[in-house]
């Protein structure tokens, strides 16, 4: 039998260098997504415009890097077909730079900063794919940023329970709500990334590395005692056990696992739950359901003033009412704060998004080889949904349209496999 290799062997290699770059990018990118912030913390802690600019260093330090690498490697020559929802994401972002024109922010170069980082992450996310293998980039993405969580963890831990009452970034970053969300969906995507490599039978024994970090995350979690992040953990995890193919045997054990974590961690805060409950969620505490009902209201009534275009992009934080102690910089309500920011439009444009991605979900689901990322899909949205209803994103949606487009390109099918340009013709001859 003979065989004739069509290609060039330097262009083949040249192509797995860069997917193999591309991959490494993307489990740094993610990385540092989850831990600049908290980095920049411990550099700045008093300071947060200082850490705002360092982080805005590091996505600067990313795209450069992306940008260089396209121009001297070029990509793999692996595409997908990008689902509507990846549109629409482009749609809203334009949206929210065209409100600029009108922006009642307290600084309208500030808030051209924020949505240019947000869109440059975006262009990123996008060239990452584009120069990799779309499924592996993905789980890369989603591989950092669960390590990410665990250095959050890590610094919160290191910094003592108290670091969130400190006045300046510790405030804010260490809020319980905020790291809450940084612990769920880091456990999430451990608990998903555990459940696609079981179903690789090749790669079981990693898949119990993920276990461990999900059930690690999972005890931070349950120690920041945030209501919102547990409650979305609950019923995103819910929704992976019933269609993540985990099976009868599987889902019993996750979940006896689950909660076993979380009653060994709420006996072991003991003390800290009847502090939280005296003073944190006493009736008229500004962190409960009841002392968010005064704040939509007054939201409401200012959206009236602007319901169609909204008072522009990052408004809220400088134009929202105040009505406690601290300074509130969202309407804790997804819909609320897109309706007061962005108008009407904006509220249309996240309604499309999140409706296009559940059909693409629900599509996805019936092919076999992307059943796993669509229920990790269908998962984090379940949470991001849930969560939506008592909080809200400074500049984004809820759902971050950078690990949406993340779940997007682990759910779309590529159409070219991974560097792999050369064909092999075999001649079949008898002797």
């Amino acid at each position: 039998m003979a065989s004739i290799v069509i290609g060039s062997a330097p262009a083949e290699g040249r192509r797995r260098s860069v997917s193999r770059l591309a991959d490494t990018a993307a489990w740094s990118f993610w990385f540092a997504q989850q831990a600049k912030l908290f980095l920049a913390y411990l550099l700045f802690s008093d300071n947060p415009a200082a850490a705002t600019l360092a982080g805005g260093v590091v996505s600067l330090g990313f795209a450069s890097g992306v940008f260089v690498l396209t121009l001297v490697r070029g990509s793999t020559g692996t595409k997908i077909s990008w689902p509507a929802s990846a549109r629409w994401i482009l749609y809203f972002v334009l949206w929210s730079g065209t409100t600029l024109l009108w922006t009642q922010a307290a600084s309208r170069m500030v808030a051209l900063a924020y949505w240019a980082l947000m869109a440059l992450d975006l262009v990123v996310v996008f060239t990452l794919f584009r120069l990799g293998y779309p499924p592996r980039v993905a789980e890369r993405s989603c591989q950092g940023f669960v390590w990410g969580s665990v250095a959050i963890a890590s610094v919160a831990v290191l910094g003592g329970a108290r670091l969130q009452d400190r006045p300046g970034l510790g405030a804010e970053l260490l809020h319980p709500n905020f790291i809450g969300n940084q612990f769920a969906l880091g456990a999430l995507l451990a608990f998903c990334l555990a459940v696609h490599a079981w179903n690789r039978h090749r790669r079981r024994g990693e898949g119990w590395k993920w276990l461990a970090l999900a059930l690690l995350l999972l005890m931070a979690l349950a120690g920041t005692l945030s209501k919102t992040a547990i409650a979305g953990f609950v019923l995103a995890f819910g929704v992976l056990v019933l269609r993540g193919r985990v099976g009868l045997r599987g889902g019993i054990l996750l979940t006896v696992g689950v909660s076993l974590v979380f009653l060994l961690s709420f006996d072991a805060i003991r003390s800290n739950i009847d502090e939280y409950l005296q003073v944190q969620q006493a009736p008229d505490a500004e962190f409960t359901f009841t002392g968010r009902i005064p704040l939509w209201v007054q939201t409401l009534e200012m959206i009236h003033e602007r319901p169609l275009m909204g008072h522009g992009f990052l408004s809220f934080r400088d134009r929202g009412p105040q009505l406690f102690s601290f300074r509130v910089t969202t309407a804790h309500n997804e819909w609320i704060h897109l309706w007061f920011s962005l108008g009407i439009v904006g509220v249309v444009l996240a309604a499309v998004i999140y409706g296009t991605l559940i059909v693409h979900l629900r599509r996805t689901a019936r092919v076999p080889a992307l059943s796993v990322p669509a229920s990790a899909g269908t998962a984090l949205l379940t949470y991001f949904l849930a969560r939506g209803l008592m909080e809200a994103s400074l500049t984004n949606l809820v759902f971050p349209l950078t690990l949406l487009v993340v779940i997007l390109g682990w759910t779309a099918s590529p159409t070219r496999a991974p560097a792999s340009s050369s064909q092999t013709i075999s001649n079949r001859s008898r002797q």
